[in-house]
């Protein structure tokens, strides 16, 4: 969850400059009051608070005037999709709100009404009603008029019946249907008696202008069930599950542009011809068609030559070999040959064979896009001679993976290392001024070719996993073009990397660590501000590796992944102590929850400056949801405006601890570190499960506080705290001795396990998605309501 608020400066009227002299004025003689508190200042300090959040707040309305309505100041386009958004909801919206919309404003009502499309997406599944789900039907066809009209259907579904006659009058303008498992948990159970897939689809009847059937969930269906098929006469697509190769053998499709199928690249040369308009296509030699009992003469398959003079192969521009089987197979390449307009090739290999598709695929004077992924099959296999040096002219990105298990399981041969023969193959894109992007997922005993990087002079984006290299290989990156940067390291290595970067125009960092490995020994990094004054945004990912923060000064935002909790803490500590630092940072975001009483401190420091260069922290990231008690005074201090709140003991490790090893008080893992009211019960773990698995680990103590001269000086209230947090947090440790025997569930349904961005107010500061802005929209109907 992302608690974010919109960015406000006060305007340049008379007016508005005495009320900033007025804030800065107030904000002075609450910092100075607060430094040399008494008891008996409390009050007085209290109103002067008061004073300043009206002052600021009336800042904020200033900006944003009075509440503006969306549909005047976005293009309809835009406001098209987020409609639809609201109207087709996973979860399901009830009619009663839908038609809600419609009484805001005239032009409101007009929209909803006349605009089509918003209603030609229809979701039928378990997250509404049986009576609302009729009603949304009805007015979805009602609404859309004669638009094309797309399904997402949740199978299996209840009360297909009743749905089908609903539906049947409507079939002609059906032109996509999205087939999938239910999306939430149904209240009933699942009926035996529900219609299968093919009956589903076989009832819906003619389908004659459906042009795409996406299939999601592992469904299967007989061999003479795939004749359901030939009432899709213009079919264009076939995605999600593979497609049976009898199902294409035994159908007309010849409109399809997409298709997935089993099928071996033998096998494909029997058909291609049937498919003069198909532009994407992925081949899965996974071949299940025995155990229906149908099967090919594989010896005339075996014998089967494509000849030249048979009709041209279909315009590919996407092939995809991901999952095909046969890495031997040479008939790739002549798949490769006869389809020169491709722009996108995934395929899996030998090395053998790759050396022969490296001359094929040289040749492709489109292709921008080539992903590799090699598997080890035979000593004789895994031999690799390069057979030419040219690399595709227009090739953009460059990826290469290999499958680590069977390559460590692998036995000794006298080839050539893994690692020569990936830099031989790196080594035909030398001085190439067209790759832009560089991918390198390695195995065990893989290094880089770290010279290679200079000689890219368009090269934008850098990924590397080398979470084996040794210390005796120099990590040493030079580009004066690469902007993005994805390091996967040994964290013993991580500073000697750092050190030896010289990429001048970096604006993204990634740092991640292998955690199946052993934790290293702790050490630290540091940035030279200088070398990085373009660099936007850091995502930290090691355990150990502390980043010793030094002022960068166009850092904006910085990511902490779920295995950097610790050093997230310290982060924030760190901005306690000098919140004048990285000066231009807006946007933190953490994947395990931090310390809350670190992060509402810091907050209180760093938002609190009176220094007008300093940007204060507008946006938080946070892995789920909090509760109401830390989420309101969290938003507060992001708007600029004091906030009441628990007392640092009480929302600090030692406080939570009080309720986490609380057997008396249910709840989740996650909804108790997060002060929610959660009802998920504490279990007994039992003898075969007796270790207490602690989610915290390592509470920050602040042992050095004392000796640490903070910029500004810390109030002495803050001083206190943190001098005096590490006894407290000894609190959590003797309790979690104590709860060997139970423990409490991971999450409960309450948590979303993604980032989802949230905004306050009605100007987006900062990147959104659709989902976000038809929230704020309905934050604008319900204020709009209440006044």
């Amino acid at each position: 969850m992302v608690y974010g608020v919109a960015l406000f400066s006060p305007e340049d009227s008379a007016q508005a400059q005495e009320t900033e002299r007025e804030r800065l004025v107030l904000l002075s003689q609450i910092q100075d009051a607060e430094t040399h508190s008494s008891h008996r200042q409390r009050p007085w300090i209290a109103s002067l608070k008061d004073r300043y959040n009206n002052i600021v707040q009336t800042q904020i309305d200033s900006l944003r005037g009075p509440l503006p309505d969306p549909i005047n100041h976005l293009p309809i386009e835009i406001w098209v999709v987020l409609l639809k958004e609201l109207v087709y909801r996973e979860n399901g919206t009830s009619v009663q709100d839908l038609l809600g919309l419609t009484l805001v404003s005239a032009r409101w009502r007009a929209c909803i009404m006349d605009v089509k499309d918003i209603w030609a997406d229809i979701s039928i599944g378990p997250g509404l009603s049986d009576s609302d789900l009729e009603a949304r039907l009805y007015l979805g066809l009602y609404l859309s008029r004669n638009h094309p009209l797309t399904l997402h259907i949740d199978h299996p579904t209840r009360d297909w019946d009743k749905i089908l006659s609903i539906i049947r009058p409507h079939t002609q303008r059906i032109r996509s249907i999205t087939i999938r498992r239910p999306l939430m948990k149904s209240n009933e159970e699942l009926d035996p008696e529900d219609p299968s897939l093919y009956t589903l689809l076989d009832t819906l009847g003619h389908l004659p202008n459906l042009e795409e059937l996406r299939l999601d969930g592992m469904y299967r269906m007989f061999p003479r069930e795939w004749v359901v098929l030939r009432n899709m006469p213009r079919l264009k697509s076939i995605l999600g599950e593979s497609l049976p190769f009898h199902a294409v053998m035994d159908n007309d499709l010849r409109y399809l542009q997409e298709l997935n199928t089993n099928s071996t690249v033998n096998r494909w040369f029997m058909v291609m011809a049937r498919f003069p308009h198909l532009t994407h296509l992925w081949l899965d030699d996974a071949d299940d068609v025995a155990e229906y009992g149908w099967s090919i003469d594989t010896r005339k398959e075996d014998s089967l030559r494509y000849e030249l003079d048979q009709p041209l192969p279909p315009p590919l521009e996407k092939l995809d070999l991901l999952h095909y089987q046969k890495h031997h197979d040479h008939r790739i390449a002549d798949l490769i040959r006869l389809c020169p307009n491709i722009t996108r090739l995934t395929v899996s290999v030998s090395w053998k064979l790759l050396s022969q598709l490296l001359s094929v695929i040289g040749g492709l004077r489109n292709l921008m896009e080539l992903s590799l992924y090699i598997k080890y099959i035979t000593p004789k296999m895994n031999k690799f001679d390069l057979v030419t040096e040219d690399a595709p002219q227009n090739l953009r990105l460059f990826s290469i993976s290999f499958s680590t298990y069977e390559v460590r399981s692998m036995p000794e041969d006298e080839s050539p290392s893994q690692a020569e023969k990936t830099a031989k193959l790196l080594h035909i894109f030398k001085g190439s001024s067209h790759l832009e992007e560089l991918i390198l997922h390695a195995c065990h005993d893989h290094t880089f070719p770290f010279s290679l990087v200079p000689t890219l002079s368009g090269l934008r984006t850098l990924h590397l996993d080398l979470t084996s290299l040794t210390a005796k290989e120099t990590p040493r990156i030079l580009s004066r073009s690469l902007e993005n940067l994805l390091l996967f390291l040994p964290s013993e290595l991580m500073p000697l990397a750092v050190s030896q970067l010289d990429c001048p125009n970096l604006v993204a960092i990634q740092f991640f660590e292998d955690l199946s490995s052993k934790i290293g020994v702790p050490s630290s990094v540091t940035f030279d501000s200088s070398a990085y004054q373009n660099l936007f945004s850091i995502t930290w990912g090691f355990r150990e590796l502390r980043w010793e923060v030094t002022s960068l000064q166009s850092l904006k935002l910085i990511t902490f992944t779920a295995a950097s909790a610790k050093i997230s803490n310290e982060f924030l500590l760190h901005l306690i102590l000098y919140p004048k630092h990285c000066p231009t940072l807006e946007q933190i975001e953490f994947q395990a929850y931090p310390e809350w009483d670190l992060l509402f401190l810091m907050l209180e420091r760093r938002n609190f400056l009176q220094d007008r260069d300093v940007t204060s922290i507008r946006t938080i990231g946070l892995p789920t949801t909090i509760g109401l008690i830390l989420r309101e005074p969290l938003l507060e201090l992001l708007r600029g405006r004091y906030a009441k709140r628990l007392s640092n003991f009480e929302i600090s490790m030692a406080g939570l601890a009080e309720i986490y090893f609380d057997r008396n008080i249910p709840g989740c893992q996650l909804c108790s570190l997060s002060m929610h009211a959660c009802k998920e019960p504490v279990y007994f773990r039992g003898m075969s499960d007796s270790t207490f698995r602690d989610p915290v680990t390592n509470p920050l103590s602040c042992e050095e506080v004392r000796a640490v001269l903070a910029d500004p000086p810390l109030p002495t209230a803050v001083l206190e705290w943190l001098c005096h947090k590490k006894p407290k947090l000894d609190t959590w440790t003797k309790l979690a001795g104590t709860a060997y025997d139970w423990s409490r569930e991971s999450v409960c349904d309450k948590h979303e396990l993604n980032i989802n961005y949230i905004f306050s107010g009605y100007v987006f500061s900062n990147p959104t998605r659709y989902r976000s802005v038809t929230r704020s929209i309905l934050r604008y109907v319900e204020e709009l309501e209440d006044s």
